[in-house]
């Protein structure tokens, strides 16, 4: 496989950078997921 085209390779700390974005990427997400209330429970009726 070629990894030379990889930009995070290049770097001291860009492995690393690059997981703390995924996981930042992640949060944001689920922050407004639930913000919007996709995250509430649809199966229970009536209530």
């Amino acid at each position: 496989m070629n990894f030379v085209s990889m930009p995070e390779l290049h770097l001291n700390y860009g492995y690393g950078m690059v997981l703390v974005l995924m996981g930042l990427v992640a949060l944001l997400q689920r922050f407004w997921l639930r913000r919007r209330g996709w995250f509430q429970d649809w199966t229970m009726t009536g209530h």
